[in-house]
């Protein structure tokens, strides 16, 4: 009674035949299996070789990955509202975080690191060389640094560059 319900409304709606559904279409060389004979099981219920295990290829370093140079930068909480709740001073140093990746010049984003319980964030840029990856650093930061928000009053900015664009620190 049901499924009549369901057939006449789908055919009121979309002027449709409710009779059976379309057949899918077959694919003219398939053939149905044999069924096995009594006592012999078919291939689907025999025990399968597993898949062959891939082996990953090592890594090769890109040109962007070469070298690396880092920034941390603070957040002056006097920029919120008086009451900002954690999550809302965590939503706000993600959202400078962001602020500062997407003013990256062409390339590879940087790699953002924040400090939990703090309004540090750090960022990590690739380059070819030290040097380069320096300069994108610091182009980054000029260009964030404009935009960042300013303190109430003071209209002094609220974010300030904690540890200038240097090499990243290498492997122990």
């Amino acid at each position: 009674m049901v499924r009549l319900a369901i057939c006449l409304t789908a055919t009121w709606l979309a002027a449709t035949s409710c009779a059976t559904p379309p057949a899918t279409p077959r694919e003219p060389h398939a053939r149905a299996a044999p069924a096995p004979a009594a006592g012999v099981k078919a291939v689907s219920e025999t025990k399968r070789a597993p898949p062959p295990l891939e082996v990953p290829q090592q890594s090769t370093a890109s040109p962007e990955d070469a070298a690396c140079a880092e920034v941390q930068i603070g957040l002056d909480l006097r920029a919120l509202p008086t009451g900002t709740s954690d999550s809302g001073m965590r939503m706000f140093v993600l959202g400078e975080a962001d602020d500062l990746s997407s003013n990256a010049p062409a390339g590879p984003r940087p790699t953002i690191r924040v400090t939990p319980g703090t309004t540090v964030f750090a960022a990590a840029f690739g380059g070819t060389d030290d040097a380069d990856a320096v300069s994108r650093c610091e182009r980054t930061v000029t260009a964030y640094l404009p935009t960042a928000p300013r303190l109430p009053i003071l209209m002094a900015p609220a974010a300030r560059v904690i540890t200038a664009c240097r090499p990243c620190p290498g492997p122990p």
